[in-house]
């Protein structure tokens, strides 16, 4: 009895673990899916989170600038103030009042303005015909006058925080708005590159791509052509362009040596070796 028992346990473990589903090629296929498809979510929390480090900088960074310009302003008000009292205290001590010297000023001004008329009136008079002949006040389009720099930085600032709430699309159209009304603001470059990096975060790379190198074309001169370069080079390295890739982080460790674009490119460039790329 024990004997047949012990084989009847035998062979039911015996078909138990015939039954059992083998590790097959599908399961280790799925494994692999998953795990890249973690991967993929890892890379894209990283893009957020570092999009997120971007505009946090930035906000520091402006808030020292407009401290930095309120200074200087607070500066330039009481350098002037100084100016006038030392003015004041001269003529106070000259013994006639700031009134009654720029009275004396004044009918300078005015007998100056007299005999210029009786001398050459004809020539006054031949001058104020060209000039109504050439200034049309309808030429003088709203173009011209300088945007309110409050109006810019609220309009800014709207686009901006689209950007910060993770609204990608909604920020890229009202940079793009922002960018079609003021084309050529001290913000304008900032407003490039965020739309390119909205991009960019995404996994956009061809609209990225685009924008990075048109910001870099548009404004040359700006602080965020670094930036702009590195993430170009970080786009041809996730598009497969490895060969310019390398030129461009190349490029960055020697046009910006110490900097901190200059060791990321580094970083990556090391990366790349150890992939064989």
């Amino acid at each position: 009895m024990f004997t047949a028992r012990k084989l009847h346990a035998a062979t039911a473990a015996a078909l138990l673990a015939l039954s059992a589903p083998a590790p097959a090629a599908a399961q280790v296929d799925d494994d692999r899916l998953l795990a890249l498809t973690r991967v993929e979510e890892l890379q894209k929390e990283v893009r957020e989170l570092t999009n997120r480090v971007e505009t946090l900088e930035y906000e520091l960074g402006r808030e020292r600038k407009r401290r930095d310009e309120l200074y200087r302003d607070m500066q330039a008000r009481i350098d002037e103030l100084e100016r006038q009292l030392g003015a004041a205290a001269a003529v106070a001590a000259a013994g006639e009042s700031p009134d009654d010297a720029g009275g004396v000023e004044n009918d300078g001004a005015a007998a100056v303005a007299v005999n210029g008329e009786s001398q050459d009136g004809d020539a006054g008079a031949e001058n104020g015909e060209t000039e109504a002949a050439t200034a049309d006040p309808e030429s003088q389009t709203a173009a011209a006058i300088p945007p309110d720099p409050a109006e810019v930085q609220a309009r800014y600032d709207e686009a901006f925080e689209f950007l910060k709430r993770s609204h990608y699309s909604r920020a890229v159209t009202a940079f793009r708005d922002f960018l079609g009304e003021y084309p050529a603001t001290e913000l304008s470059d900032d407003a490039a590159y965020w739309i390119a990096e909205a991009h960019y975060v995404t996994r956009s790379f061809a609209d990225a791509l685009q924008g990075f190198q048109l910001m870099r074309r548009r404004y040359p001169d700006s602080v965020r052509v670094p930036d702009a370069t590195l993430k170009v080079g970080y786009i041809q390295y996730e598009i497969g362009a490895y060969t310019d890739a390398r030129a461009t982080f190349t490029a960055i460790t020697t046009d910006y040596p110490g900097s901190r674009v200059a060791i990321s490119a580094k970083t990556r460039l090391q990366k790349m070796d150890r992939q064989g790329l």
